[in-house]
């Protein structure tokens, strides 16, 4: 599974994750494949662990899941470390991550100011 990074892998894991992020934009029955399958949780195990070039790609797949399945992302990025981590992106110097972590969590109605 490419979003379970393996020791030297987390690259391949972000690539896998910004693919995701189109897939599942094309509609609901992709998107409920990936939740069929465990993709939201599996996005939530990589989020600390992604390198800052995957940052962005991880958010993102994050907010297309989000389109339909709120719920279900909302209850991933709950937990402290996640929410931690959504944290640190959101004061991120890159502007582009801050913007996007910033619309995932206005999608979901968290605060990670």
């Amino acid at each position: 599974d490419l979003l379970q990074p393996k020791e030297g892998y987390v690259q391949a894991a972000e690539w896998a994750a910004g693919a995701l992020a189109n897939i599942v934009r094309v509609g609901p029955v992709p998107q409920q494949e990936a939740v069929d399958a465990g993709v939201i949780r599996r996005l939530a195990d990589l989020l600390p662990q992604v390198t800052p070039s995957g940052k962005s790609l991880v958010v993102l797949a994050f907010t297309s899941m989000a389109e339909h399945h709120k719920d279900a992302v909302r209850e991933a990025l709950s937990g402290s470390k996640e929410l931690a981590t959504l944290k640190e992106f959101r004061r991120s110097t890159n502007e582009e991550l801050a913007d996007y972590t910033h619309s995932l969590a206005e999608m979901l109605g968290m605060d990670v100011a």
